[in-house]
């Protein structure tokens, strides 16, 4: 099933504010020298990363290109 290209945008541009929403936590922790705080975001930083690149890998091609072709079945 394709998925519209407006829902996968939608779900990039989601992912990118929490992304923001999540630095400007960094930011007032850093001001406040809360250590332990941005030890937590770190990690949260870490994950949004990677859902902000999942979000975007959202309209690849069923087809590829994907998986170098020595995966391919």
């Amino acid at each position: 099933m394709l998925i519209p290209q407006s829902r996968c945008e939608a779900a990039y541009q989601a992912e990118v504010n929490n992304t923001k929403q999540i630095n400007l936590l960094m930011d007032a922790a850093a001001r406040e020298n809360d250590h332990a705080t941005r030890v937590i975001l770190q990690w949260f930083i870490t994950e949004q990363l990677a859902e902000e690149k999942q979000a975007g890998d959202i309209d690849v091609p069923v087809e590829g290109p994907y998986k170098p072709d020595h995966y391919r079945y």
